[in-house]
């Protein structure tokens, strides 16, 4: 019988962390609402509508010392939610911010919208950056983060970015598939470094081919243009921007990746200041 690689044991794995010790963050993470109806005829998880999500952005969370809550798209609870939250997480999905949500009238053929799941996101990510509080985004995350700072997007970056690579990977997301390049000056920059080099000063200072490293891909839409007090933070070969934080926020940082997977050297620092932030 083949070997288990140790990439693929660490999807079954289930993170602990003591909480005893510390004052433990409790991080929302928006969920899927899924249409039984819809997918009834393909065999689908029940014949009722249900709630979805990747068990993977709670085991994050829970690793680096949150509390995941798993928050239901119902928009007369966002003042609550914003409340009793202490950070936010917006997960990735297969559908895409709808385009009227960023001035746009055309509709490509590819892009999926969730007109009831899109409303709440817009409606709690406002509340929470409303009070400096910490949020991170994760693939269609960074999309919404964009287009809420009232950036635009590419429906399509097959399509609309000449020369693109494939961002939309066929194999599992434990695996790497393109390299990008973190920006100097930016969050992510100083927890690539303290990643691949901790405590020891660089001298001189890092160029950008030392500023690479691979990232899993599963997207087909990106940032077109910047949302207002927004910087890019990471940008793939093909010029697709691959992250974007605020100028501004305490904590407001998007990833185009799966750092949920923590297949890239930078995955556990990226949660852990995001826990750290919320912990405030």
């Amino acid at each position: 019988m083949p070997e288990i690689s140790p990439e693929l044991l660490r999807l079954y794995e289930v993170a602990s962390y003591d909480h005893s010790s510390v004052v433990a963050p409790v991080i929302g993470i928006v969920i899927d609402s899924i249409n039984a109806q819809k997918y009834r005829e393909h065999g689908g998880y029940s014949q009722y509508p249900w709630y979805a999500i990747g068990r993977r952005y709670s085991e994050a969370i829970v690793r680096y010392g949150g509390i995941p809550v798993l928050i239901c798209n119902n928009l007369s609870s966002v003042p609550r939610y914003a409340e009793i939250l202490d950070g936010l997480l917006i997960s990735g999905t297969a559908a895409d911010v709808d385009p009227i949500f960023y001035g746009e009238t055309f509709h490509h053929k590819t892009t999926l919208t969730h007109a009831t799941r899109t409303q709440f996101d817009i409606a709690i990510a406002r509340q929470m950056l409303d009070r400096d509080k910490p949020i991170l985004g994760i693939n269609y995350g960074t999309q919404l983060i964009n287009v809420i700072h009232g950036g635009t997007l590419f429906q399509h970056i097959a399509e609309e970015i000449p020369g693109a690579i494939w961002h939309n990977q066929e194999q599992l997301l434990v695996y790497t598939q393109h390299s990008i390049t973190v920006q100097p000056n930016t969050r992510l920059c100083e927890l690539f470094l303290d990643a691949m080099f901790g405590d020891q000063m660089m001298a001189p200072p890092p160029r950008a081919a030392d500023l690479k490293f691979d990232v899993n891909s599963h997207h087909h839409q990106s940032v077109k243009t910047l949302g207002h007090g927004l910087k890019i933070a990471a940008i793939a070969d093909d010029g697709v921007v691959e992250s974007i934080e605020s100028s501004s926020s305490k904590f407001c940082v998007g990833v185009q990746w799966h750092a949920e997977f923590l297949s890239t050297p930078i995955d556990p620092g990226l949660f852990k200041s995001f826990i750290d932030a919320s912990r405030g």
